[in-house]
Order: C-alpha cells, then sequence, then structure tokens
C-alpha cells in the first residue's frame, strides 16, 4: 500500500507540475518585458499585470462557482474592457500563451487516467486491510477457543 500510495502522490505532483511550470517559465522569461515601470494605459505596466491577473482569478473563479448573475447585459463587457486594458501587455504574447496552456493540460489529462487507476487500487488496499483486520479478530478468537478445548472430543 506504500508503494502504491507513493506512486499515486508521485503522479499528482507530477501532474500540477506538468500544469503550471510551462506558464510560469513563460512568464519568467518574459518577466522583464511585462513588469516594467513604464506607462501603461492607466498605471505602471507592472501595476497593470498585478491588477489584472488578480482580477482574471476572480473572474473565473466566480465563473467556476457559478456566481456570474451579476455579469449579465453590458456588465459583462464592461468588465473584460477593465481586464484587457489591465492585462495589455500580456495580450500580445497570447498564441504563446495559450498553446502553453493548452499542450499542458493536454499533458497532463495523459495523467488523469493512471492517477484515476492508483486511487480505485489504494482504495481497494485500504478496504482489504480493513477485512483482514476484522477477520483477523474473529480468527484469534476461533483459535484460542479451540486451544481451550484440546483433548478428546
Amino acid at each position: 500500500m506504500a508503494k502504491t500510495k507513493k506512486r499515486l502522490i508521485a503522479l499528482q505532483v507530477l501532474k500540477v507540475s506538468i500544469l503550471f511550470i510551462p506558464i510560469l517559465t513563460v512568464l519568467g522569461f518574459n518577466a522583464p518585458q511585462y513588469f516594467t515601470q513604464e506607462q501603461g494605459y492607466l498605471l505602471p505596466q507592472g501595476y497593470e499585470l498585478t491588477l489584472g491577473g488578480m482580477f482574471a482569478f476572480l473572474l473565473a473563479g466566480s465563473f467556476m462557482l457559478g456566481k456570474t448573475d451579476i455579469l449579465k447585459g453590458s456588465k459583462l463587457w464592461w468588465v473584460l474592457l477593465v481586464l484587457f486594458v489591465l492585462l495589455d501587455s500580456i495580450i500580445d504574447d497570447g498564441i504563446l500563451i495559450l498553446f502553453t496552456i493548452a499542450l499542458s493540460q493536454t499533458v497532463g489529462n495523459l495523467l488523469t487516467s493512471p492517477i484515476n487507476n492508483l486511487k480505485m487500487q489504494l482504495g481497494y488496499e485500504n478496504q482489504a486491510r480493513a477485512s483482514a483486520e476484522a477477520n483477523k479478530i474473529v480468527y484469534k478468537d476461533m483459535i484460542t477457543n479451540q486451544v481451550e478445548r484440546s483433548g478428546r472430543v
């Protein structure tokens, strides 16, 4: 069981690494371009990118939670306009960033099946161990009763 658990943890860490390391690498290589103190539309570029990133995470989280009723009609377009203005410096590299995200997500999805199989195997191993422990108690009582009744029947 310990071996299965270690393999499962290793695959999960590998999947998370595959998902985040490529995009962080792109951002790392282009950081001098993205996080300069040159003036953007509203604020220095570094501040705009940081605010835009936080705003994008907030927007993505609200979409995932289904809390997007507030963004009906023209409000959605105003929110997207603010997002695009804040993320202007990163939009120029949109193709590279989207390609990196799509590629890492595809490779990460290849690990989903082995991870699910290992989770199932780990569940079966836990169930087998619990059953063996329960049987051990029952058989222990049977063995002690047999020893006490030794002799002619």
